[in-house]
């Protein structure tokens, strides 16, 4: 730092001169500034100016054309209209106007009327006046685009060309065109000189301005600059008194006093390092002194201690002589290597890793092994100590260290034969516990552990009287006596632990074990426990005794048979289940062997046979024969005994008499293969009968017989309303008929002495016939059958009738399994259910293909409604007195990706099996609610007034279609009452209250309710009044009878009388003709949909359909209309 009073260069500079500078400084940039304004001024006024000037023009042109095309469109004749273009031609820079005519190119531009009256008659370019401006009149005509143009060749001239239709009410109505043009020249005069005044008002302002400003600047900023440079020059002459005040308190006043502290600090600093070069030397001086000491203490050191110092990396930098006498490598050895050159052991690196992190906070102390040169151990005390340079960073670490090697030795050579004696006492098989002096555990064995119930090794450290507290006062006498030098035993001592149940009896000895210099170190403990094998003796004892009065009381036969002599051993039980005396049956086992049923005997004899050489289980049932003459089932079981070379020596076993069991099982057996109900053969049984009957075929090669799977129409309908017990009783009437037709006296049924009848489950039976002589045998028993089981059946005050549908399955060489066939007779069945019910049908192979396209159709359905295959149409619904549109119903398509359009009666019912129903139930409801949303959005007043949308039978039996149905009306905005929920007529088929219930649920949330396809189902017009509906929907079945039946006459005047009283609307389905229609609307109905009104439609052209009802003058909402429109 240069001291105060050297002379600085700045300082050379007169003081004049400077404030000259600033001067200069701040006024230049000021005149620049406020020219450059003034010139920016001056060209904005011009601009806006000329922006006005131009605005003014337009407006001008636009107001006169536009008024000349008003008059001309609205039937004005020539005189008016050439009188009002001669007005406009009066007015200020107004220089012509022309109404012209024609259709360019075709029909080129003609002059009507103009100012000038010679220009009537001729085209625009034969005018030199307006011949600059026929291609661009040709063009306003041409497109019908207004055009605002300059006139090339002019400054100020502009012209107006607006084409507009019907110029004159005399002519045809062909389009015209007004042309005008004004010259602005004395509007720019006018406007210039009002910018030349603006523009020297505006310069008067800024010279002002431009002098306020440097007089603030002066006042502000010059003079207190200059103080600061008078400060400088004061400093720079070495005045160390000098101050700098400057009496303001903004930016340069707070600038002006950090300079005259920051001066007060370079002097305070001054003194401070002359005061910080005094005590350097007086410290340099100390540390000599202390190097001298120092170097004294490092000689001692060097002459006990093991030393070395390794640098921040770990290197060696320097080795005292005695660490290279511990080590045995030389200091040029050590050059370049690192510390871990001396690591022993797996251990190293962990060691290593504890004291780095203990370094990183001060010095670490411990003991190290090393390895010297020749590949030795010796342990060494550390204490290693990291020195820091200025900042604080490890520069190097001294260690520091002493020989403990033969303390090391020792203490390992001891702790080797203590582990030596731990293991063996750890690991021996019997139960051993070492003490020291105090019987505190030093360890113990895991048979220890085991016998007296310890947890683990918790007790190592306690004492033998802490772990058993319980132990008697006479174990201290052992524990005395054992220290003395005695080894104490006892064969047999019975005690008891405090948490014991019963007395554990011990065998124990206790022994001292001694130092290696002969001195008692504790005590030997080796135990047996004998509970387990005296209380096995005394189990034994006891089960002697239990056997012998077993055998006399046991319900089962003993036998003891010795193998190698043949005698066996019966007891008298044995012989008595057999219907002998004590002394009526000779002990030896053919005897046994005598009695065995000739079909068991090889069983028996095997099974007896392998367990003697190869050890199974032997344990037979048999029939033997008693000595009143009938065989009995018996259970026979066994066990041998073997010698050291695993042969058997002898065998024992018992026999129990399980006749009455074997007849419990029998009919058990031939109850689990018939039902129960109707007592006749289930499904089990009907399959073993029809396998057994195939076999015959084959054998034979006569396939006689055929399989009828049977299914009742109506079923369900008579469990659902009369209940399961009338359900129940149905099918054991059914049962009764099919069982008496099928033993009938007919030149049929006289051959089916072997048909098996037998029911499925459910509404489901089965007949297998058999012995047919041609396949027409079967046809002839579905004939009689379908007629005695259309017969009304009477249960309780009812009289029910069901119909059923039979498929029938003839057989045949390429059916290997009964499931099959009867898979393929359900498969028939199914065609015959489709075909109308009621009837029967053969399987061929066709109905496979048919199957197989069902289930690939019910797959590609679950694809569909993941990928969006599915879409609406909507078909319109129609007020048949006013024809206008009434409401839409929503009908779901499926567009396949590789078959196209799928009929809904396609996929539909697959839907319904599946369960598939309710996902497109809920995909259709909330779809049809977006529609119909986006409709009342786009078409407002002109769009449909409500939608239909149908439900399926299992979607409105879900608990959760009221939820589903609310959460889709808040989504999207819609009144409850303007959707109307379509539910079949077979919904209330079934449980009338449980619908009236689903009914309520939607009716409570505002939704309207419609019956569809009614007049085909089992509802009648006296259950009408229990459903909340509000629609009638009459199926289309009925609309097609109304030309040609009076009975669908009556029924339709019928329904729709009915319905009027109840408040109830009535739409008509499938109307395809008008005279449907008529007369529809003479038996009173109220509204109809069908092909003749329109097909289902798509979304696009639903909107267009009413966008041509919506008047030319209507107001559309503003959302998307156009984007909406088909093209």
């Amino acid at each position: 730092m240069m001291p105060l009073g050297t002379r600085m260069p700045w300082n050379a500079f007169p003081l004049a001169r400077a404030r000259l500078g600033i001067r200069a400084t701040v006024v230049l940039p000021l005149v620049c500034g406020t020219l450059a304004i003034a010139m920016l001024g001056l060209h904005w006024i011009g601009e806006s100016e000329k922006s006005q000037r131009e605005r003014h023009l337009q407006t001008q042109a636009w107001t006169l054309g536009r008024t000349l095309a008003d008059v001309a469109s609205a039937d004005a004749n020539r005189v008016l209209l050439t009188r009002l273009a001669a007005s406009y031609v009066a007015e200020p820079g107004v220089q012509s106007v022309v109404i012209a005519n024609g259709k360019p190119p075709a029909v080129p531009l003609t002059v009507a009327i103009a100012n000038q009256s010679v220009w009537t008659g001729r085209s625009f370019s034969e005018i030199p006046e307006l011949a600059d401006s026929a291609d661009a009149a040709a063009r306003a005509a041409e497109t019908g685009q207004a055009e605002f143009r300059r006139i090339p060749g002019t400054i100020e001239t502009v012209e107006l060309l607006l084409p507009f239709v019907r110029p004159f009410a005399e002519g045809p109505s062909t389009p015209g065109l007004v042309a005008i043009r004004i010259d602005g020249s004395l509007l720019k005069a006018a406007h210039d000189i009002r910018t030349r005044r603006l523009g020297l008002a505006l310069l008067g302002a800024i010279g002002l301005l431009s002098t306020g400003v440097y007089l603030l600047i002066r006042q502000s900023v010059l003079r207190p600059v200059e103080a600061m440079s008078r400060f400088a020059d004061e400093i720079a002459l070495g005045n160390r008194d000098a101050r700098l005040k400057v009496g303001r308190h903004d930016e340069l006043g707070r600038l002006a006093r950090q300079i005259d502290s920051l001066f007060r600090e370079v002097l305070r600093r001054e003194e401070r390092e002359r005061a910080a070069r005094a005590e350097s030397q007086a410290a340099r001086q100390r540390t000599e002194s202390t190097l001298a000491e120092l170097g004294s203490l490092k000689y001692a050191l060097d002459q006990h201690a093991i030393i070395s110092v390794i640098d921040q990396y770990g290197y060696f930098t320097h080795t005292n002589n005695k660490f290279c006498q511990q080590s045995g490598y030389r200091r040029e050895q050590l050059a370049g290597m690192t510390h871990r050159l001396l690591d022993a052991g797996p251990d190293a690196d962990a060691q290593w890793d504890g004291i780095w992190r203990t370094l990183a906070e001060g010095n670490w102390h411990g003991e190290m092994c090393c390895r010297a040169a020749d590949g030795s151990l010796y342990w060494v005390d550390n204490t290693i100590v990291p020195f820091r340079d200025g900042e604080g960073r490890v520069s190097q670490y001294v260690v520091m260290g002493t020989d403990i090697t033969p303390r090391k030795r020792a203490e390992l050579e001891m702790a080797n034969e203590r582990a030596l004696l731990l293991a063996f006492v750890e690991h021996a098989p019997a139960a051993i516990a070492m003490f020291d002096r105090d019987m505190r555990y030093l360890a113990v064995s895991e048979r220890w552990i085991t016998d007296y119930g310890l947890e683990g090794r918790e007790i190592i450290g306690r004492t033998h009287y802490e772990v058993f507290p319980e132990l008697p006062g006479r174990w201290r006498e052992v524990h005395q006596r054992c220290l003395a030098g005695e080894t104490v035993t006892n064969p047999l001592d019975i005690w008891r632990p405090d948490d014991a149940d019963c007395d554990q009896i011990l065998h124990w000895e206790v022994r001292p074990w001694r130092h290696g210099d002969g001195s008692i170190a504790g005590l030997m403990m080796f135990t047996e426990d004998l509970t387990q094998q005296k209380q096995t003796e005394a189990a034994l004892r006891e089960t002697k005794e239990q056997f012998e009065l077993a055998l006399s009381g046991s319900n089962d036969g003993i036998w003891d048979w010795s193998v190698l002599s043949g005698n066996v051993f019966y007891s008298r039980r044995f012989k008595e289940l057999l219907g002998y005396a004590e002394d009526e049956f000779a002990h030896r086992f053919e005897s046994f062997d005598e009695h065995v049923h000739p079909e068991d005997r090889q069983e028996v004899m095997d099974k007896l046979q392998r367990h003697l050489e190869e050890g199974d289980q032997f344990d037979a049932v048999c029939r033997l024969r008693t000595k009143p003459g009938p065989f009995r089932w018996f259970r026979f079981r066994g066990e041998a005994v073997r010698n050291d070379q695993g042969r058997a020596r002898r065998m024992a076993g018992s026999l129990s008499d399980i006749t009455s069991l074997k007849e419990t099982e029998e009919r058990l057996r031939e109850s689990a293969r018939i039902d129960q109900l109707t007592k006749l053969p289930n499904r089990a049984l009907f399959l073993d009968r029809l396998s057994q009957q195939m076999q015959r075929s084959v054998r034979t090669g006569h396939f006689g017989y055929a399989v009828m799977f049977l299914d009742f129409d109506r079923f369900k309908i008579v469990n659902d309303s009369l209940g399961h017990d009338a359900g129940d009783e149905l099918l054991v009437q059914i049962a009764a008929r099919l069982r008496e037709q099928i033993r009938g006296v007919d030149s049929v049924s006289c051959h089916l002495d072997e048909s098996t009848t037998a029911r499925l489950g459910g509404d489901e039976f089965v007949v297998l016939l058999t012995e047919l002589r041609t396949p027409d045998d079967a046809r002839v028993v579905a004939d009689r059958l379908m007629g005695a089981l259309a017969r009304p059946y009477v249960i309780g005050e009812h009289e029910v009738y069901s119909t059923a549908s039979i498929g029938i399955v003839v057989g045949s060489p390429r059916y290997d399994r009964p499931e099959d066939v009867v898979r393929d007779a359900d498969t028939a069945m199914y065609e015959a259910k489709r075909n109308g019910k009621s009837r029967y049908v053969l399987f061929d192979a066709s109905m496979h293909e048919r199957v197989r396209r069902r289930m690939r159709l019910e797959s590609d359905l679950h694809r569909a409604i993941a990928e969006n295959q599915l879409f609406l149409v909507f078909q319109p619904i129609y007020d048949l007195r006013t024809r206008s549109l009434e409401s839409v119903e929503a009908l779901v398509r499926w567009k396949h990706p590789d078959q196209g359009l799928i009929s809904p009666g396609e996929f539909i019912p697959v839907a319904e099996e599946s369960s598939l129903i309710l996902m497109i139930g809920e995909w259709v409801f909330r779809e049809a609610c977006r529609r119909f949303a986006e409709w009342r959005k786009m078409l407002g007043p002109w769009a449909p007034p409500s939608i239909s949308i149908n439900v399926s039978r299992k979607q409105f039996s879900q608990r959760e279609l009221p939820n589903v149905v609310a959460s889709a009306l808040q989504t999207y905005g819609i009144e409850p009452s303007q959707i109307h929920i379509e539910v079949t007529e077979d919904f209330f088929a079934g449980d009338i209250k449980s619908a009236v219930r689903a009914m309520n649920a939607i009716k409570a949330l505002g939704l309207k309710l419609s019956i569809d396809d009614f007049g085909t189902g089992c509802s009648s017009f006296a259950s009408l009044h229990q459903f909340p509906v509000d629609t009638l929907k009459i199926d289309q079945s009925l609309i097609g009878e109304i030309s040609r039946s009076e009975d669908a006459v009556a029924m339709i005047q019928g329904l729709t009388t009915i319905a009027r009283s109840m408040e109830i609307k009535v739409v008509a389905e499938g109307v395809e003709t008008a005279e449907q229609a008529a007369k529809l609307l003479e038996l009173g109905c109220d509204y109809a949909q069908g092909f003749y009104f329109a097909r289902p439609l798509t979304n696009e052209n639903l909107i267009a359909l009413r966008l041509k009802e919506v008047p030319v003058d209507a107001a559309l909402p503003e959302a998307g209309v156009s984007s909406s429109v088909p093209s």
